[in-house]
């Protein structure tokens, strides 16, 4: 049987923490390193003997962001993103 190697980041809308199931080993040592840097912030559930993790962040912690080349080196895309977050924040109050 192959071995499945899946990351998985959840929450619930409105909730400020979010779940995150890895296998990765450069994510898991972030989230590592961040439960060093802000331990009343985040919480490893369990350490895995596959060596996989889950833990709890906070939402703030999840920063999505694509890189696009451009003649200079590569530029962020989500300026346009964040005006977009503005408008489905603004219907979803109405």
């Amino acid at each position: 049987m192959a071995e499945i190697k899946e990351n998985v980041i959840e929450w619930i809308t409105g909730d400020k923490r979010v779940t995150v199931s890895l296998t990765q080993k450069r994510f898991i040592n972030r989230v590592k390193m961040l439960a060093e840097k802000y331990p009343e912030d985040v919480d490893i559930v369990a350490e895995n003997t596959d060596g996989s993790l889950c833990a709890h962040l906070p939402l703030r912690a999840l920063h999505l962001t694509i890189y696009a080349p451009n003649t200079s080196g590569f530029a962020r895309v989500d300026e346009e993103d964040e005006e977009e977050d503005e408008d489905i924040e603004q219907s979803d109050t109405d």
